[in-house]
């Protein structure tokens, strides 16, 4: 763990001042133990750097489901990204507000769908075809208009492992970006879909903000020609975040990311 509140005293490991070897003598091993301090540490230091121009910072809950961890972040006011029902009930248990839910991932079974659009979450990030035409047979039985998003494969190369990269053509996620035009306009003329975002997940673990604004440009790009098409995205998900230090790492920092890519949103407005 790369935090300020992990130290070593005379070879003790100290986790916030309190001795790790102390919490092991009282509830055995192994444990986990978690840094309240360096979480909200995390979750303020996004929320700074994006302050210019409205967003939501969204916890990955199949990171951690820890339910006392979701209150944590949820009370600084971050959303929630989860993959699954089970990801969306515990969501809610942490008190993140349906507003700030997005549900992304592949998969999705009609039950989740229907679950995530009777609790009114933020968002629906589709990736293919066939889940669009899923999406929207759920909306019609249940009569409730989804908002969702097309998750966007940009063909962005991010420089991290390749068995984590899933931006390029040769990864299975999302629809090419080429390809997006005719489903967003289908999704427009349904009555029970509303398609006010766009999406992308460009893979896990990177350290460089270089990516992210390659990855934005393309989505911006595609959000004007939308817009000539008379679709108006309204909601921008770049996925992911910035990797951890494990070895020798040297992330770039949130207020990095934030020095990118918010002179390219506010221009286009």
């Amino acid at each position: 763990m790369n935090t300020r509140h992990l130290a070593y005293k005379n070879n003790n490991l100290f986790l916030e001042g309190v001795s790790l070897a102390r919490v092991a003598e009282g509830v055995g091993t192994p444990f986990y133990a978690y840094s309240r301090a360096d979480i909200e540490d995390r979750v303020l230091a996004y929320e700074e750097a994006f302050q210019a121009v409205p967003h939501v910072v969204c916890f990955a809950v199949k990171a951690c489901s820890n339910i006392a961890i979701g209150k944590v972040m949820s009370r600084l006011g971050a959303g929630a990204d989860i993959v699954s029902a089970g990801e969306l009930r515990r969501a809610l248990l942490a008190g993140f507000p349906p507003s700030k839910i997005i549900f992304s991932g592949v998969g999705k079974t009609r039950d989740e769908l229907a679950l995530a659009l009777r609790a009114k979450i933020r968002l629906i990030n589709v990736e293919s075809a066939e889940e669009l035409k899923v999406l929207n047979e759920v909306a019609q039985r249940l009569k409730i208009r989804a908002p969702m998003s097309l998750r966007v494969n940009p063909d962005v190369r991010a420089g991290g492992h390749p068995h984590i990269s899933t931006g390029t053509p040769d990864n299975k996620f999302g629809v090419y970006f080429k390809q997006i035009f005719p489903l967003y306009m289908w999704a427009k003329d349904q009555p029970y879909l509303n398609p006010v975002g766009i999406q992308c997940h460009i893979g896990s673990q990177i350290t460089r903000v270089g990516p992210y604004q390659r990855a934005l440009v393309v989505l911006l790009d595609l959000v004007r020609d939308l817009r000539a098409r008379g679709v108006y995205i309204q909601i921008i998900d770049l996925g992911g975040g910035l990797g951890v230090k494990y070895n020798h790492e040297r992330p770039d920092s949130p207020r990095h990311l934030a020095q990118i890519l918010i002179p390219a949103l506010k221009k286009t407005g």
